[in-house]
């Protein structure tokens, strides 16, 4: 059977489909990272024996009409795409159009991470496909292309949503070690490590609180499933021997979450003499001096750590993070002693943020001086709790999908306008910067008094 397995082109916006879970949120050129879920697939059928095609539209420079071009000379029996939420509408009239020019012979499959029935309702109907992917099918994808199985799936049946339960992968040493001769490793490239960067996955899951406004759960579920860390090593090393890629981030949500395992990768780094650098994130409550010491010891170079609010009540409350600043202090502390490079996943607009809270958020910068930051706006994505509440009370702006993307404004609290939200965000990637570049105290004495004034004044109202 002749397959093509297509990341879908970004019609309408540049989208992360890797990030949030699963669900994309919108990217700058500074990181375009491979589709993992897509060549997964694609190993998979190349090695029961099809001949499959795969391209990353977003690495290929080719245009969407192009591409249409290229996939109806291959008439393939069947097509596999991407969706994600923020580029749903696109990504949907994209696969129409394809419809339409292969003719019901050949199948239609998209793979998204969406778990909303009305989005997943959405893309069924503007697409036209046999079946929406929305569950770990990794292993039964030719069963899913034959029809054997609709396990996973939704799909359109007299007019209705049917949607089909998963059987979540248990055993993640089942799966392949990527096929990444398909892709270009030399176009990928996330920022903190450059460009010929490759991803990996070495778990799934994560059981941690964070699920009332974190997607990962929603899209993975609570439990944790991890690859072992033998296999884990086996597909670095084909990545680093066979493939002849220098840079690894690791896509795991907890990545550190068994220390012990963490420690088995890393010793194993050395023994194989694997040589790799490479990145992940993690929970500070995962990390402690003498795994940090073992990382870097096997090519660690940094860490996202997802800490959300510098404020004490935020992290307890609405950021479910059970943390306090001493913590986060004391990691940065460590991470610059060891030169492993920090950079910190911030998230503001949570329900109670306020002037306060953002002030503590740009102290708790100031005192950790971390290398880069990474700031999300609140996105009530679908499935999670916030949105609910964010239903209940009106706080969406805007309910187009197309609005959740991660850096956005959709979400309106009565404790902080849009506006003022924007300019502390500006503000402490500006203080994030000045620190970085040794600007002088002047400027930094400057930058501080600004924010702490603009934060006694909203005291004040």
């Amino acid at each position: 059977m002749k397959i093509f397995v297509l990341n879908t082109p970004e019609e309408t916006m540049l989208v992360s489909r890797d990030m949030a879970g699963g669900l994309g949120f919108d990217r700058n050129q500074a990181m375009v990272l491979p589709p993992l879920d897509l060549l997964t697939f694609a190993t998979v059928l190349g090695q029961a024996g099809h001949q499959v095609r795969f391209c990353d539209a977003q690495t290929q420079g080719a245009s969407a009409s192009q591409l249409t071009t290229t996939i109806a000379e291959f008439a393939p029996d069947a097509l596999i795409l991407s969706a994600s939420l923020p580029s749903l509408s696109s990504d949907a009239a994209y696969a129409k159009k394809l419809r339409d020019s292969l003719g019901k012979r050949c199948r239609v499959l998209i793979k998204t991470s969406i778990a909303h029935p009305p989005a997943l309702e959405q893309l069924c109907q503007q697409s036209a496909c046999d079946l929406v992917i929305t569950g770990e099918c990794d292993l039964v994808i030719e069963a899913l292309i034959f029809g054997h199985s609709t396990a996973g799936t939704a799909r359109l049946e007299g007019g209705e949503l049917r949607l089909e339960p998963e059987t979540p992968l248990r055993d993640l040493d089942r799966l392949p070690i990527l096929q990444r001769s398909l892709l270009d490793s030399a176009a990928y490239r996330y920022a903190r490590l450059g460009a010929g960067v490759t991803t990996m996955q070495t778990s799934r899951g994560c059981p941690f609180p964070c699920g009332y406004y974190c997607p990962y759960p929603l899209v993975q579920g609570k439990k944790w499933r991890a690859m072992s860390a033998r296999r884990v090593l086996d597909e670095l090393e084909q990545i680093a021997r066979n493939d002849h890629i220098e840079k690894v981030l690791f896509r795991d949500a907890v990545f550190t979450l068994n220390k012990r395992r963490t420690a088995e990768i890393c010793a194993g780094i050395i023994e194989r003499g694997i040589a790799l650098t490479w990145w992940c994130e993690t929970r500070v409550d995962c990390l402690d001096p003498p795994l940090l010491d073992q990382m870097r010891a096997a090519g660690c170079a940094g860490i996202n750590i997802g800490i959300e609010s510098g404020a004490e009540w935020m992290l307890s409350g609405a950021a479910h993070k059970d943390l306090s600043r001493a913590e986060i202090v004391e990691l940065a502390h460590h991470c610059k002693t060891r030169g492993i490079r920090l950079h910190l996943l911030l998230l503001a607009g949570l329900p109670g943020e306020d002037r306060r809270s953002l002030h503590q958020t740009f102290t708790l910068i100031d005192q950790t001086k971390p290398e880069s930051i990474g700031i999300t706006t609140a996105t009530p994505y679908p499935g999670t709790q916030l949105f609910d509440d964010a239903v209940a009370q009106n706080w969406i702006v805007r309910p187009e999908f197309d609005s959740f993307g991660g850096h956005g404004y959709n979400l309106q609290l009565e404790t902080i306008a849009h506006t003022e939200l924007k300019w502390a965000i500006e503000m402490m990637h500006t203080l994030c910067r000045a620190n970085n570049d040794g600007a002088p105290q002047q400027r930094l004495d400057e930058l501080r008094r600004q924010f702490a004034d603009w934060s006694d004044a909203g005291e004040q109202r």
